[in-house]
């Protein structure tokens, strides 16, 4: 067997890049597929078994509707943390007004 050329090399190195770049983006275009069918079923839960996980159906819907080179999962859990400090920031202001039946005395 005749050795490449380095110019065929290059191609070769250039057609398994190539093809290593496809392969993973379909993989991730595959699992995003899959957590956004799972976050549709979501949809379908009750609302306090939602509360109980800590997202609301709006939540939901606003990662579904992120372009699908997002991930929607992460976009919905960044969200709901950020749902979750502002609750506990505006839980401690009212704790602090005076007034307040809970405020220290």
């Amino acid at each position: 067997m005749p050795a490449l050329s380095i110019r065929d090399r290059a191609a070769e190195l250039r057609s398994a890049a190539f093809a290593g770049f496809l392969r993973a983006a379909f993989v991730e275009r595959f699992r995003e597929w899959r957590r956004r069918r799972s976050l549709r079923e979501m949809l379908e839960f009750d609302p306090h078994i939602l509360d109980d996980i800590g997202y609301e159906r709006e939540d939901i819907r606003q990662a579904l509707a992120l372009p699908f080179d997002r991930n929607a999962a992460a976009s919905l859990q960044r969200h709901a943390r950020e749902r979750r400090a502002r609750e506990l920031r505006n839980l401690a202001r009212r704790h602090r007004e005076p007034g307040s039946l809970t405020a220290s005395r």
